[in-house]
């Protein structure tokens, strides 16, 4: 049974009855206008972190994660913050020619895989001494956090704005061979959807996909990890 069909044998507790409409503050019923808003709004709030803006405590931490989803979608959905509490899937058909599901960690482990995933980054993120180590370092811990999925919804753009802030933290505290940061803009239509592609290939039982899916997203990281010019008046003081 694909996910997308509602009955009361899979009725999700996050959609409204007998739809699968996520509920909302703002009461919208249709599937489409809600998508719209919600793209409006997280959008205008990604720009405004990529500006600068601090909302929340950075310091790479569960806490740090689930903020970042608030902040997001928190405008919207009831849920924002929250661990999923029921068991979810995605069909694979969003990309051409793949078929199946995405099958995502089950909602009593997510806090104890993702805090413990989140650990393991701090300890590998102060052994990276070179970009390609650090594109590696991106791409691995990708695909491990997309699994955990911890979210009902937001998951890819929470995650890719983790990621982000991660590489303007490391710059701060850790990276000695350079100053970088991730620019999505970078990254063309085709490119964007490898990103799907390269974690649905990751469980393909196509071999030859497996060992292709984290090239395609070392390609993705290796597009948009862009090197900065220090700035000399930030780096005398």
């Amino acid at each position: 049974m694909k996910s997308k069909e509602i009955n009361e044998l899979n009725q999700s507790m996050y959609c409204y009855p007998g739809t699968s409409v996520l509920i909302n503050k703002k009461g919208i019923r249709d599937k489409e206008e809600l998508l719209k808003l919600e793209n409006v709004l997280v959008t205008y709030k990604l720009a405004r972190l990529i500006q600068g803006e601090k909302p929340f405590i950075r310091d790479l931490s569960i806490n740090h994660y689930l903020n970042i989803h608030k902040y997001l979608f928190g405008d919207l959905y009831p849920f924002a913050a929250e661990l999923r509490k029921e068991f979810t899937n995605k069909s694979n058909e969003e990309i051409e020619g793949e078929e199946g599901l995405r099958i995502y960690c089950d909602p009593p482990y997510i806090y104890e895989c993702l805090n413990e995933r989140l650990n393991m980054m701090k300890n590998q993120a102060r052994k990276i001494y070179t970009r390609e180590g650090l594109i590696k370092f991106l791409s691995t811990n990708y695909m491990e956090l997309y699994y955990i999925h911890p979210f009902r919804e937001g998951n890819s753009r929470t995650l890719r704005e983790f990621m982000r802030e991660y590489v303007e933290l490391m710059n701060e505290k850790l990276i000695r061979f350079g100053n970088f940061e991730i620019d999505y803009t970078k990254l063309d239509n085709v490119e964007n959807k490898n990103f799907i592609k390269a974690v649905i290939w990751n469980t393909s039982n196509d071999q030859e996909k497996q060992k292709q899916s984290m090239k395609l997203l070392y390609d993705c990281f290796d597009k948009c990890l862009i090197e900065k010019k220090i700035d000399e008046t930030e780096k005398s003081r």
